[in-house]
């Protein structure tokens, strides 16, 4: 009897998993087939190799794999988020440039006639405050999209990082593996 405590498994449920397949095969073949004696005819040898190795890393694979996935989902919703941002931005943007543009006119307009008398000249004063209001709102949701995208580009990096390594297990797990496992090695 070899054992191999890399299994994960302990040598008591090593062989108490062996009684339950001798049970197993011989209730199916009606009379005993099997008896566990030291130094008998069948040895059985939980041996950790390359197969198992190998079928480890394709677990380990297939758990980075989710952890992977679950960090594009999380870049996608960081996009998305970009796009609401930039949109909005853009709206404020196009709401700035029209007030811009109505209170550069009306200023034109009452300085070829020799100034605005004061109740427009109040009215413009407002105007402009409310202009130069908008324009520190728009220069911080400018920020804030230049930081979603930093963040964004920072993911993409560490995402694409991520992506090396995994390709590299991947690689290496497929020039392993053969068409497919057998459930065991069977050797005379």
């Amino acid at each position: 009897l070899g054992y191999d405590a890399r299994f994960g498994i302990s040598e008591t449920q090593f062989k108490a998993a062996l009684v339950d397949a001798e049970q197993v095969w011989e209730k199916a073949a009606g009379r005993e087939l099997f008896s566990q004696e030291p130094g008998g005819d069948v040895g059985i040898h939980l041996v950790y190799g390359d197969i198992q190795r190998t079928a480890e890393l394709g677990n380990v694979i297939g758990s980075e794999q989710a952890a992977y996935d679950a960090k594009k989902d999380e870049l996608e919703r960081l996009k998305a988020n970009y796009a609401r941002a930039e949109s909005v931005y853009d709206s404020d943007a196009q709401t700035y440039d029209t007030l811009s543009a109505s209170y550069h006119k009306q200023v034109n307009h009452w300085n070829g006639q020799g100034g605005a008398p004061p109740p427009v000249y109040e009215e413009l004063t407002k105007l402009k405050n409310e202009l130069e209001s908008v324009q520190r709102k728009l220069k911080q949701r400018a920020q804030d999209v230049n930081d979603i995208a930093d963040s964004i580009n920072a993911r993409v990096d560490e995402l694409n990082a991520f992506a090396r390594v995994l390709n590299s297990k991947v690689e290496v797990y497929n020039e392993n593996v053969a068409d497919e496992f057998d459930q065991g090695d069977y050797q005379e």
